[in-house]
């Protein structure tokens, strides 16, 4: 069905699935289908979408006036850039329940970690997030936007000065740390060193790899780290506490 409407209403993919029977096609099929890349979608941009009132110009203009306010294109899209792990910018555009999605599947582990512990607090899961400023980017958006329960995130934007990252964390004393990683081995340091006196639970590096030295992080929190790989397309995966090996939602 999702293959079909593509078809229909999207011209890039009427395109690229041209030829097929797509009434036919099951899950087993889908590694055979043709790959969009990242570099196909921005030159193909306007083409790839189904809602046709949508256009690269639009989108840009719409993240142009979002750089510090969070808001909606059209009342229900939420448009974000990313240069992800290639550096090469990308540009997504997601409904607000399909980002809704995104973020659940972000923090699931956590929510279950806590229910399984008694339930969270009243007031929610409450995470302190160490990652993009701007409501641009997908760490942003969500900083702005999960201000209450079910989940509240307490942003400390990574490009803040490091002492007052530390300041916002100390005043804080988030009960789980989520940022990136290499930031997050700043903040062991400053742990280790005094300056830094948060007891998070939970500790989540993402955003980037977590090198073996980065490691230096569960000795800082006396935690396992929990390595998580989020893509701002939506895919998320995350590892056991301690464990180096990813398992991504379906």
């Amino acid at each position: 069905m999702l293959l079909a409407y593509a078809a229909e209403y999207s011209p890039f993919h009427a395109r690229r699935l041209r030829g097929l029977d797509l009434s036919r096609v099951e899950a087993g099929d889908l590694a055979r289908l043709p790959v969009m890349t990242k570099t196909q979608m921005m030159a193909g941009f306007d083409d790839v979408f189904t809602d046709r009132r949508l256009s690269r110009c639009l989108v840009e203009q719409h993240l142009a006036d979002s750089l510090h306010t969070p808001g909606l294109l059209l009342d229900q899209y939420v448009c974000l850039i990313s240069g992800g792990s290639s550096g090469l910018r990308g540009v997504f555009v997601q409904t607000l329940g399909e980002y809704a999605d995104f973020v659940a599947s972000l923090v699931r582990p956590g929510y279950a970690r806590a229910l399984a512990a008694g339930g969270p607090p009243p007031e929610g899961l409450v995470l302190a997030l160490v990652a993009a400023a701007s409501p641009a980017h997908s760490s942003g958006f969500g900083a702005a936007v999960a201000t209450g329960p079910p989940v509240r995130l307490i942003p400390a934007p990574a490009t803040l000065p490091l002492p007052e990252i530390v300041a916002r964390l100390n005043a804080a004393q988030p009960p789980a740390l989520l940022g990136y990683a290499s930031k997050l081995a700043e903040l062991a340091r400053e742990q280790l060193a005094g300056r830094l006196t948060i007891t998070p639970r939970s500790v989540a590096p993402n955003g980037e790899v977590l090198t073996p030295a980065d490691r230096a992080i569960e000795q800082a929190f006396a935690v396992p780290v929990i390595d998580t790989f989020v893509s701002t397309e939506g895919l998320v995966g995350h590892s056991e506490p301690g464990g180096s090996v990813l398992r991504f939602a379906a």
